[in-house]
C-alpha cells in the first residue's frame, strides 16, 4: 500500500483557460479529495460537482450529531455524506478513501462508493459501474465520455448520449484490465489515462508520469468534437471548428459542438427547393455519425441526393459510396 497523502477539504478550482478553446469556469472552491505534497494540484474525487464553485468563506463542518455538512456563504447547509446513521468519527485514509464510522465502529459511509472520474489503488470498479469524465480540466461537471464495466467485465469507453452499442465504443479492454499502482483517470478529452508512480526515496507521487494510456492519440476518441463540428490535430494539439452554417454552442467550450445559425422556418428543403442551396466541400474529414442513406455513385452525383432531401445535413463520399447524414 502506498501513502498518497490525501485530504478532504475545499481545494481551490482555478479559472485557467483550457488549451484549444476549452472552457472557463469561475474561480472558487469545490468539496473534494486531493493529493497533498505534489507539485500540481490533483483532485481525485468531488461532490456537488454539477454546482458552481463556492466562495472562500464556505466551510466543512462535522457536527455534534454526526453529520458532515457544507455551509456556504449564503447560509445554505448541504449534506456531504448521506449516511443513514450518525457518525462518531471520520478518517481520511492514506490511499484516498474518506470514511465515516458509526458508534460500533463500522464504516457507515465512504467516498470510494461514489465514483466520479478516477479509480484509486484499492478501489474497485464493479460490474455495472461506470466513470464519467469531467467537462473540462478545471470544470468538474459531468462531461461527454464514460467508462463502463459491463457484466462480462470488459471495460468499454463510449461518448455519452449514445446507445452504448459496439459501434459507439472507441476502446475496450478485451477482458484484460491493466494493473495500476495508484491512479486511473478518465480525463475530459475522453482518454483513459495514467497510473501515477510513487518515488520511495522522496515519498512523493510523480503526477506528470504517464505509465499507460488506453489510446495513443486523441483523434481515436469518438465524439471528441461534439455535434456539427470537427477537429484538426497536430500531435497532441487540437483545434475544433464548426461545420458551415453553424455556430459554437459556447465559444469557450468548443468541444460541446455547434448548432444551426438559421431557423427551421427559414430552411425549406426538398427537390423543389434544391436549386436554392449549395454544398460546401471539406476534404479529408472523418465523420462518426451513422448514415441513413448509402449508395454507390460518383462524388459529383453525391451532391444531389442530399440537396433534394430536407433531412440531410451532410453528405459523406468515401470509397465510391455516397452517404447522407442527418443535421443535428
Amino acid at each position: 500500500m502506498y501513502s498518497c497523502n490525501t485530504g478532504l477539504s475545499l481545494p481551490r478550482q482555478t479559472d485557467e483557460r483550457e488549451a484549444h478553446g476549452e472552457g472557463i469556469r469561475s474561480s472558487g472552491f469545490v468539496v473534494g479529495i486531493w493529493l497533498v505534497g505534489v507539485d500540481k494540484a490533483t483532485i481525485v474525487w468531488t461532490t456537488f460537482h454539477e454546482e458552481p464553485p463556492y466562495k472562500s468563506n464556505a466551510t466543512l463542518d462535522f457536527t455534534e450529531d454526526g453529520k458532515l455538512l457544507l455551509r456556504t456563504d449564503e447560509g445554505q447547509e448541504k449534506l456531504v455524506a448521506d449516511a443513514i446513521d450518525s457518525a462518531s468519527h471520520a478518517s481520511m485514509l492514506d490511499y484516498g478513501n474518506f470514511v465515516l464510522y458509526g458508534i460500533d465502529p463500522k464504516i457507515i459511509w465512504q467516498s470510494f462508493d461514489y465514483l466520479i472520474d478516477t479509480i484509486l489503488g484499492g478501489q474497485t470498479l464493479f460490474a455495472g459501474a461506470q466513470l464519467f469524465s469531467s467537462l473540462t480540466g478545471n470544470n468538474h461537471s459531468t462531461g461527454r465520455f464514460h467508462l463502463k464495466m459491463p457484466l462480462d467485465e470488459n471495460l468499454v469507453l463510449y461518448p455519452i448520449n449514445t446507445r452504448d452499442t459496439p459501434g459507439d465504443a472507441y476502446w475496450s479492454s478485451n477482458t484484460f484490465v491493466k494493473g495500476f499502482k495508484f491512479h486511473l483517470y478518465l480525463n475530459h478529452t475522453g482518454l483513459l489515462l495514467y497510473s501515477h508512480t510513487y518515488d520511495d526515496e522522496s515519498s512523493k507521487l510523480n503526477v506528470s508520469s504517464l505509465s499507460w494510456s488506453a489510446l495513443d492519440n486523441l483523434y481515436e476518441v469518438k465524439g471528441v468534437s461534439g455535434f456539427n463540428s470537427f477537429c484538426t490535430f497536430d500531435g497532441a494539439q487540437r483545434d475544433c471548428l464548426c461545420l458551415p452554417v453553424t455556430d459554437f454552442i459556447d465559444s469557450n467550450h468548443r468541444s460541446l459542438g455547434c448548432v444551426r445559425n438559421f431557423s427551421e422556418e427559414v430552411f425549406k428543403g426538398g427537390k423543389e427547393n434544391a436549386a436554392f442551396y449549395n454544398i460546401t466541400t471539406i476534404e479529408n474529414l472523418v465523420l462518426a455519425d451513422r448514415a441513413y442513406f448509402r449508395q454507390s455513385m460518383s462524388m459529383e452525383e453525391c451532391r444531389k441526393p442530399c440537396l433534394e432531401d430536407s433531412d440531410c445535413g451532410e453528405a459523406l463520399f468515401k470509397s465510391s459510396a455516397c452517404m447522407n447524414i442527418i443535421f443535428h
